[in-house]
């Protein structure tokens, strides 16, 4: 053994003691782990001691010459040995990097309030001085070579189950840490549509993009941006999908790491379009696609105790979430984003305008965005490369679609050579560049195949039979208002609902898989999610379309104000049903009831973004509330049994304390806040709801709703009032951020104390 390495430890343990004594004097609820730390370093300096004594012989002669002994013995000599030390300092340099104190204030102050181990490592760390004690002590008391090089495998064993074990509960942390993220960031997951659009992908199409413009611009440093710009049909969505999957695979090959973010907007759920969304979801995925930015994203909110899950997503304005993933991105060799249908958003000039400025700001970020040729969006010239097409940019694709689909259905359907050529020629003529992926009579499309999607959708519908015609109305006007993907269930329990009349179980479908044969040329159904959607934005454009075109037209036309107002009444109507007249239930039971009703689970997601969308001063009024009123009914009625239905967790407590007007406060819904105050709901005003117990005002103090803040002031609604963690509604304005609502409160809160006075 050398005598100058052990030397070195025992000065590194005397350093230690002393950082270990000092981070004792700022914490207070670590003293025992303090004491049993210090106890363990001084035992294993003790166990050195020996060693030391080799360089103190002019002063302890007779303890020099044990010493020399001692180190003369085979045990201190051997490689074991040398192993040990080097294990031991590996030990010892890890502790004190764990013990060193922040840089900064913040880190400074943080460290001074919690102990820097978790319980299982701060154990592990324990442990492991503890054998090293153990094995110096036994190799300078023994003779025994053999025993000597069994301790130190076993220690050896020991210290390698020890670092499994951080592995596994490192691997678990991390897992957490994720999961918290994406729960925080509330992220939305983008990868099975990306997987479905792959899906529809024919190999060898799409050269003209993926082989040209596509790959000048991802090697370029012209522009950062490339729009793309088709009609619709033209098959944008799988045309992004098929540039996402070529750029994932160009950045498993390249030198140069590229980490591809996308998100797809869909015509369903405009509203979520939004850059907050689409950026809580692109910095999600960097972070999955670089793991070691979930811990800089965990270290950028030192100030908060607990996880990430406990913060607010409304605490992240876009500007912050721009900043962060400005921040996230700076790491990264080369950030490709990626957005299709932007059109489909109700933000796009604000989405496109996030882009330029990352862009402007982070020269590693390249964006790839697709819309319709109408789309109406302003966009820098100097930043975008745009990329328009016309009827002849994809017919070498329309000829690859064709060739396969003849090649495949063709001959299993035994077509002659001389007809499939006749079918190639007219429907390459006449497909107008859309890709129509359905031929369903063979003479009829070589006679007049439509020339346009709404020729083509028209024809669909003149082909529905008679029979049917209600049925496929109402699947086409839940579709195209539904505010997520419908389940397949739920979709056969919606379309036999009766307008305005009571509804029984004779009235369920007897063969569900109807509704797909009745309206397969507009519907996607999807047997992995077992969700059900229109085929394509067109559809849901042509539905919505105040013309009509001939007579087929007329029994689908859906007006979207008439349409709206019958989703919501359906919805209301659904709430009224006797079976939820008992209100809220025990959990078998609702497990139970959402099972033998599988649309509750949509309404009670989705109510109030339906209520939200109409006059509901109208003629639904009496409807709405006679629901709302129902919660002063035993376990609350129908209200009741919504409720448990839009949180399915809630304590039973707390379903019964939950009134209407709390949950229209909550979602910023003013015209029903007016109603509900104007019938009898202002002794509602002070009543506790919610999972924290928040009045009214409380929970849109928090939310952020002004005008909401004002009516109810208006109304008498105490501005002191807490919810059951003692947190003000000033209070948690203020931490919101909501400015122009906390000062609203302060005036009212100077009112009341000077009308008391």
């Amino acid at each position: 053994m050398d005598p100058a390495s052990a030397i070195g430890l025992i000065v590194n343990i005397q350093t230690l003691l002393l950082s270990t004594y000092n981070v004792g004097q700022d914490i207070l609820n670590a003293k025992d782990e303090i004491r049993k730390l210090a106890i363990e370093l001084s035992a294993l300096k003790a166990s050195l001691e020996p060693i030391h004594l080799v360089y103190n012989f002019s002063s302890h002669e007779k303890d020099c010459k044990d010493a020399l002994s001692i180190l003369e013995t085979s045990n201190l000599s051997s490689a074991e040995s040398k192993a040990m030390l080097r294990l031991t300092e590996d030990t010892l340099t890890d502790l004190s990097n764990r013990l060193q104190t922040g840089s900064n204030q913040s880190k400074k102050a943080w460290q001074k309030i919690t102990w820097h181990f978790e319980k299982a490592e701060f154990s592990s760390l324990l442990e492991r001085l503890e054998r090293a004690k153990t094995w110096f002590v036994l190799a300078a008391t023994t003779d025994n070579v053999t025993l000597a090089r069994e301790a130190y495998e076993g220690i050896r064993n020991i210290d390698r189950m020890l670092q499994s074990r951080e592995q596994r509960n490192s691997e678990l942390d991390n897992i957490q840490l994720q999961n918290n993220v994406r729960d925080w960031l509330a992220s939305r997951d983008t990868e099975d549509c990306y997987r479905q659009s792959l899906d529809r992908y024919q190999p060898g199409t799409c050269g003209w993009f993926l082989d040209g413009v596509f790959q000048e611009w991802i090697c370029g440093k012209d522009h950062p941006g490339l729009w793309l710009k088709a009609k619709p049909g033209f098959g944008k969505t799988t045309l992004i999908a098929a540039a996402i999957d070529q750029a994932r695979k160009l950045s498993e090959t390249s030198a140069t790491k590229i980490a591809v973010i996308f998100w797809f907007c869909s015509f369903t759920e405009q509203s979520v379009h939004n850059s907050q969304n689409i950026l809580t979801s692109m910095i999600y995925q960097l972070c999955c696609l670089k793991p070691s930015l979930f811990v800089e994203l965990d270290r950028l909110h030192p100030q908060q105790k607990g996880p990430l899950s406990t913060l607010n997503k409304n605490r992240l304005s876009s500007q912050d979430l721009l900043k962060l993933f400005v921040l996230l991105v700076s790491g990264v060799d080369l950030v490709l984003l990626v957005v299709d249908a932007l059109n489909e958003s109700e933000n796009s000039n604000e989405l496109v305008e996030t882009f330029n400025d990352i862009s402007r700001t982070c020269s590693n970020v390249r964006f790839l965005i697709s819309s319709t040729d109408s789309a109406a969006m302003d966009a820098d010239s100097s930043k975008i490369r745009i990329v328009t097409t016309d009827t002849s940019t994809n017919v070498t694709d329309i000829d690859l679609y064709i060739q396969s689909w003849l090649s495949t259905q063709g001959k299993r359907l035994k077509i002659p050579a001389d007809i499939k050529g006749e079918i190639l020629t007219n429907i390459r003529r006449n497909s107008n560049g859309v890709t129509v992926r359905t031929i369903q009579d063979m003479q009829n499309a070589l006679r007049r195949l439509p020339r346009s999607l709404e020729e083509y959708y028209d024809s669909a519908l003149s082909h529905i039979l008679e029979q049917d015609c209600s049925l496929a109305r109402n699947m086409l006007l839940w579709l195209s208002h539904a505010r997520r993907a419908l389940y397949f269930e739920e979709l056969c329990e919606a379309v036999a609902l009766p307008e305005g009349r009571a509804f029984d179980e004779s009235m369920r479908l007897l063969r569900p898989n109807d509704l797909l044969e009745i309206c397969t040329s507009f519907v996607n159904y999807d047997p992995r999610s077992n969700t059900i959607t229109l085929a394509h934005s067109s559809v849901f454009r042509f539905l919505l379309r105040a013309r009509t075109i001939g007579h087929s037209r007329e029994k689908f036309d859906l007006g979207w104000n008439s349409a709206e107002y019958a989703v919501a009444r359906y919805c209301l109507s659904y709430m009224m049903l006797p079976e939820f007249a008992v209100g809220y239930v025990v959990k078998d039971q609702f497990l139970a009831r959402r099972k033998a009703w599988p649309l509750l689970r949509y309404i009670g997601r989705t109510l109030w973004e339906h209520l939200h969308n109409i006059d509901t001063s109208g003629p639904i009024q009496p409807l709405l509330l006679q629901f709302l009123n129902s919660h002063r009914l035993s376990r609350g009625g129908n209200f009741g049994a919504w409720v448990q239905a839009c949180n399915p967790g809630m304590l039973e407590n707390k379903l019964m304390d939950t009134t209407p007007l709390y949950w229209a406060a909550r979602e910023g819904y003013l015209s029903l806040v007016r109603i509900l105050l104007s019938s009898g709901g202002k002794k509602d005003l002070e009543c506790p709801s919610g999972r924290f117990a928040s009045t009214p005002l409380h929970v849109a103090s928090w939310a952020g709703h002004t005008e909401v803040v004002q009516e109810l002031l208006l109304a008498g609604a105490s501005p002191k009032e807490t919810n059951s963690s003692g947190l003000s509604g000033l209070y948690m304005t203020r931490i919101m951020g909501h400015r122009d609502i906390e000062q609203l409160l302060e005036e009212a809160i100077r009112k009341s104390r000077f009308g008391s006075g």
